[in-house]
């Protein structure tokens, strides 16, 4: 095979070999090794000598593996085509298994014949494990932020959003997908997202969270509720703030119970005030049911009172005090 001399023969192809901080094999079609540079015997741990003139299927290749690359093998021969980034796992002489990426040309003689392959390969063993820790942590991250039922977001400077969990989609009626991409003047009023876009601006600027803010949200489906929403800056690597983190919680029921203490509290006064004001027992009733009425927003009706001098039942508002109370406590 003369391409193959001539390789063997070439000693600007064997000193660039020698210098590649990535394994270079030339093989012949039959998987024969016949170069060997020195990246490969120290990624492998075979030397050149104990390799070349071997089927790599004998020593490189693990058994659950030589089905997959036997059929690339026949593919790249058959087709004669470069071939690019083919992965898979390759045996050291000590026996561990490591995962490589190799890019493989073929060598052809005049008449277009194949007469060998030259493969590069690249150990990604490490690439592959911190990817795969990578993955891990972002499946831990992206199932604890489901699970969360707060709205939990990433967005980017520009404000649109990066990562959103279920729940923020959900609450705006779309997909994770949907929501991606897309920023806050997508799904609420225009004053609302003006006033969220302001808050993460200066959270950016100042690199100072904003915490615990209180605010009304109106959904797209005009469901309005309150809010606790907390913002932080998104930091990359390098210490650089490339948009912001935020969460945030429904407390509307939490509003509803303080607008209810607030409501009791105000009650507390209206009946405190008519104890001390009231001249009889009628007027007292009369002033606490009203004050009912305007601290609760309910319209008790008619009241009727009992009249026990006269023996009869009178609407409260027939005797006589409501124009009184009327013009000197309300």
């Amino acid at each position: 095979m003369d391409i193959i001399k001539e390789f063997e023969k070439s000693s600007i192809c064997k000193a660039v070999g020698d210098v590649l901080p990535v394994a270079l094999v030339a093989w012949t079609p039959d998987c024969k090794v016949f170069y060997w540079n020195k990246s490969a015997e120290r990624i492998f741990g075979w030397k050149r000598e104990e390799v070349v003139g071997k089927n790599f299927f004998d020593f490189l290749i693990p058994e659950n593996e030589k089905e997959k690359v036997g059929k690339e093998v026949e593919k790249l021969i058959n087709s004669g085509i470069y071939s690019d980034r083919l992965v898979n796992c390759n045996l050291t002489k000590k026996g561990d298994v490591i995962k490589c990426k190799w890019h493989n040309a073929v060598l052809k003689d005049k008449k277009g014949n194949v007469q060998g392959v030259i493969s590069i390969g690249e150990d990604i063993t490490e690439q592959e494990r911190v990817r795969e820790n990578l993955e891990k942590g972002y499946e831990l991250l992206r199932t604890l932020m489901d699970t969360i039922p707060d709205s939990v977001y990433f967005k980017d400077k520009k404000g649109r959003f990066v990562v959103v969990n279920r729940a923020k989609a959900e609450h705006v009626g779309k997909r994770t997908s949907e929501v991606v991409g897309k920023t806050d003047f997508d799904f609420l009023p225009e004053e609302e997202a003006k006033r969220a876009f302001g808050d993460e601006k200066k959270v950016m600027r100042l690199k100072k969270p904003l915490v615990d803010k209180v605010e009304k949200v109106t959904y797209p489906d005009s469901k309005t509720v309150w809010v606790s929403t907390t913002k932080v800056p998104w930091f990359n690597s390098r210490g650089e703030v490339i948009g912001t983190i935020g969460i945030s919680r429904d407390i509307t029921k939490r509003k509803e119970q303080e607008e209810r203490i607030k409501r009791l509290y105000r009650l507390y006064r209206i009946v405190g005030r008519a104890v001390n004001r009231a001249e009889d027992l009628r007027e007292l009733c009369y002033k606490i049911l009203i004050g009912l009425k305007e601290s609760c927003n309910f319209d008790f009706g008619e009241i009727f009172v009992y009249e026990e001098r006269k023996g009869i039942i009178s609407p409260l508002t027939r005797t006589g005090c409501f124009k009184r109370l009327k013009d000197s406590y309300f």
